[in-house]
């Protein structure tokens, strides 16, 4: 899978986990590896239901092509990150598109243009953040007690 093009056209989906002390000691009985394994299919599932949306709004055919979620882990630290979003090559305009640019001239001095802004991937970040948030608990719920009662 391609690398994302930056995080600032990606939405970050990581699980923290506070309160619910039983469910913090079942993770605690866990090995490093299956909570890893646990928490990478928490962030997988929780940038999945992201994509489909965030193609729907993409503002061209190309980067909503692009737009992929790819995980990350961190085995030090025991931690799982997704990244959703346009990937290089196919959308490394993405951010460009989220963002906007002002006028560009070449060294020279030649105009090359503007792009007008024209969010899909923060906008759909807000719409979807609770339903992101329920699949990432159901799929942490469901991963450790598929560990614990093995």
């Amino acid at each position: 899978m391609a690398f994302p093009t930056g995080l600032t056209t990606h939405v970050v989906a990581s699980a923290t986990l506070e309160g619910r002390t039983q469910l913090r000691r079942s993770l605690a009985e866990l090995s490093l590896g299956v909570r890893l394994r646990i928490a990478v299919d928490v962030v997988a599932a929780g940038g999945r239901v992201l994509v489909g949306p965030m193609r729907a709004a993409a503002p061209d055919e190309t980067l909503a092509r692009s737009i992929a979620t790819v995980v990350r882990t961190y085995r030090r630290g025991g931690i799982a990150v997704s990244l959703t979003g346009p990937t290089w090559p196919l959308g490394a305009h993405g951010m460009w598109r989220e963002k906007g640019t002002k006028d560009r001239y070449t060294r020279r001095g030649q105009y090359r243009g503007r792009i007008e802004k024209t969010p899909f991937v923060e906008p759909t970040w807000h719409t979807y953040r609770g339903r992101v948030q329920r699949v990432m608990a159901k799929t942490l719920a469901d991963g450790i007690e598929r560990e614990v009662r093995g």
